[in-house]
């Protein structure tokens, strides 16, 4: 028995057609196995295409979910971007409402700005006109006084003559008749004159004798009284009564600098006089001076022309050695390797220190007229007063020629250095600097001091508060001039706080917040809350002044992030 592919064939010995049976029996067997074989691969295919529409059923789902995902990633999508547009067109109309606010703000400003300067020279023409109209008043009062004065000498003159005439003809007849009678009586009178003569001498020199020794003490208490009293009138009618005397002598050595800059401006507009074209330079380099300081503005770069011409014009002032003067005389307090040094090496270009001087004036008039009404303008002044005051051409021996500046900012301001008084007085005004519309004439009126000092402090802060930190230049306005000023204000006893104190210390600090922290740190910060908060506390006067000045809390904290 044979077994093939699982069929069982018996094998015997039969005759040979049973043998093409068996063939054909295996034949069948064949086919059947293909047969087999052929349902085996159909169910595999059927098995194969059933796994196959599983996995398109899958990839359908998958691809529905995709779809869905997607769709829906779209529609986040497109909300998203519906809202940022929304956003965005929110942004956009509030910029532009910010720009109309700010546009509106500046006309206004500038409208203001234009309003009060029509009114500051409308005030000054009226106030010209008026002064031009009392003198012409006065000159004619004077020359009607002078005629009246006239008439009158010349009628009492005939009349005393006339009078003289007839007491002379009397005195003359009474004369001769005295004559003879005063002849006998002169020689007794001559001997008894002598005599009393004698005596009287000789009583005068026995009085002095006696009263030399009473005589000599009181007066030496009197001049010595005298010697006490007045230094302490004086220090007390000029504010100066709570400062020591080495702060009045500094005060008063800057003083006289300045002085010693008016003779020399007087000096050289005598040179002027004799010199034509002498007079021409240097009118035509104040001027210059002048003009460029008036255009300064805002903006990087925006003054470099300016500038430039400035220190053209300077240059041009120093190439001139002669006229020369002693610089020790425009240094309030030169070092010792050139106050000790001789006159050879004291010389200075009298041209240059005249044009420092222009600049210097021109500097201040420019503070008060422009940061006078916002104090932001103050900043490219200073920024090129540093620069002029910084450069080598114009330091003399490694000092600065800044006590120029110095000179006239003491007496415009001297309450940056502690002198003031009570401004309700004349004299305290004086002491406070308070400007007066005309020499000996009346003081400007509050609004206008209150100008001059915004200006003033403002101006002070961009010059005292400049970073020399990333240049070489020596800084001719030292950091820590601004904290002695801060140090002078604060510690005011809270009876004899002024209103310029108070003026002064908004002006100051409206925009130098930042660079306080900066140069100070947490020192800094202290010195705000003191001056903002606790400097105000104190005040029971001045509300209008002291609520702008407690406003620049909030001012930091809003703009500058500043929380003290």
């Amino acid at each position: 028995m044979v077994k093939l592919h699982g069929y069982s064939v018996v094998l015997d010995h039969r005759p040979r057609h049973s043998l093409r049976e068996l063939g054909k029996d295996l034949e069948k067997i064949r086919h059947h196995h293909e047969e087999l074989k052929r349902v085996k691969a159909y169910e595999r295919k059927l098995y194969y295409e059933h796994l196959d529409l599983l996995d398109h059923e899958r990839e359908a789902q998958h691809n529905a979910a995709l779809d869905a995902a997607a769709a829906y990633y779209d529609q986040v999508r497109q909300e998203a971007e519906e809202d940022l547009r929304k956003h965005l067109e929110e942004e956009r109309l509030r910029e532009d409402k910010e720009t109309r606010r700010r546009l509106r703000e500046y006309r206004e400003e500038t409208a203001l700005y234009e309003k009060r300067l029509a009114e500051r020279r409308e005030a000054q023409r009226t106030q010209e006109e008026e002064a031009r109209k009392q003198a012409e008043k006065a000159v004619e009062a004077e020359r009607a006084e002078k005629a009246a004065e006239a008439e009158k000498a010349r009628k009492a003159a005939e009349a005393e003559k006339a009078k003289k005439a007839a007491e002379e003809e009397k005195l003359k007849k009474a004369a001769e008749a005295e004559k003879l009678k005063k002849a006998a009586e002169a020689e007794k009178l001559k001997k008894a004159a002598e005599a009393e003569k004698a005596r009287k001498e000789r009583d005068r020199i026995e009085e002095e004798q006696r009263s030399r020794q009473t005589q000599n003490i009181p007066t030496m208490v009197i001049r010595k009284v005298t010697m006490i009293e007045e230094p302490q009138e004086q220090r007390k009618r000029f504010g100066i009564a709570h400062l020591p005397q080495s702060e009045i002598n500094a005060h008063q050595r800057y003083l006289q600098v300045h002085q010693n800059l008016k003779g020399l401006r007087k000096n050289l507009r005598e040179e002027g006089k004799k010199n034509a074209s002498f007079r021409q330079l240097i009118g035509d380099m104040r001027r210059s001076i002048v003009k460029c300081v008036g255009q300064l503005r805002e903006g990087k770069n925006a003054n470099k022309n300016q500038i430039q011409e400035i220190r053209n014009v300077l240059n041009k002032g120093a190439s001139f050695s002669e006229p020369f003067v002693d610089v020790r005389d425009f240094i309030a307090f030169p070092p010792e390797s050139i106050a000790n040094s001789n006159s050879e090496n004291t010389r200075a270009s009298a041209l240059l220190i005249y044009l420092l001087n222009i600049f210097s004036k021109a500097v201040i008039s420019q503070l008060i007229a422009e940061a006078g009404i916002r104090v932001k303008y103050a900043e490219p002044i200073g920024i090129l007063a540093a620069q002029v005051f910084s450069s080598d051409r114009y330091i003399h021996q490694g000092c600065p020629m800044s006590d120029i500046l110095w000179a006239k900012f003491r007496v415009v301001c001297p309450v940056l250095w502690g002198f003031y008084g009570n401004e309700s007085t004349e004299a305290g005004k004086t002491a406070s600097g308070w400007q007066r519309i005309e020499p000996g004439g009346p003081f400007v009126k509050e609004h206008t001091h209150a100008e001059r000092m915004a200006g003033l402090g403002a101006g002070f802060a961009a010059l005292t508060l400049r970073n020399f930190g990333k240049t070489p230049r020596q800084n001719p306005f030292p950091n820590v001039l601004f904290w002695n000023a801060m140090h002078k204000i604060l510690t005011v006893p809270a009876e004899e706080i002024q209103v310029t104190h108070v003026m002064l210390l908004n002006a100051m600090l409206r925009t130098s917040g930042e660079r306080m922290v900066g140069f100070f740190g947490h020192m800094g910060l202290v010195l705000l809350r003191l001056a903002i908060i606790d400097f105000p506390n104190r005040i029971s006067k001045y509300p209008t002044a002291v609520s702008t000045l407690k406003l620049l809390r909030d001012l930091y904290m809003r703009e500058k992030n500043i929380i003290f």
